[in-house]
């Protein structure tokens, strides 16, 4: 029996996107890839940062509940950098985002609820 060793692909990375970009009051709620591993960034808006201590439960679960202006869907077409507003979502803790059909759908963190957007981020169906 003869082993042959195998030489591994050479693969490139390229920077697509700079964190440090975004508005002041826009925080990452999410990272992840679609079904063709282009990279979704799910970010909120406008929810105040935590300022409680780690001890403070009442004020953990009081940010908690308040719920961001809006979430931004920063996507890419081929190279080409995309950023769609769900500007009626109304998750708390929205922590899930994938294309569906011609739109997005938004997953909750709790309850096991998700919300169907179009593609102009238009809400359209909420499961139960």
């Amino acid at each position: 029996m003869t082993l042959t060793s195998v030489v591994p692909a050479q693969l490139k990375f390229h920077k697509r996107f700079e964190f440090s970009q975004l508005p002041t009051d826009w925080t990452v709620s999410q990272v992840a890839v679609d079904w063709n591993g282009s990279p979704l960034v799910l970010v909120e808006e406008g929810k105040p940062p935590y300022t409680g201590t780690r001890t403070s439960t009442d004020a953990l679960v009081a940010w908690l509940n308040t719920p961001p202006k809006a979430h931004h869907l920063i996507y890419w077409e081929g190279t080409s950098q995309r950023t769609v507003c769900f500007e009626k979502s109304t998750g708390i803790l929205t922590l899930h985002v994938q294309p569906f059909g011609e739109g997005w759908l938004l997953g909750q963190a709790r309850g096991g609820r998700a919300d169907v957007y179009d593609g102009a981020g238009d809400f359209k169906e909420r499961s139960i």
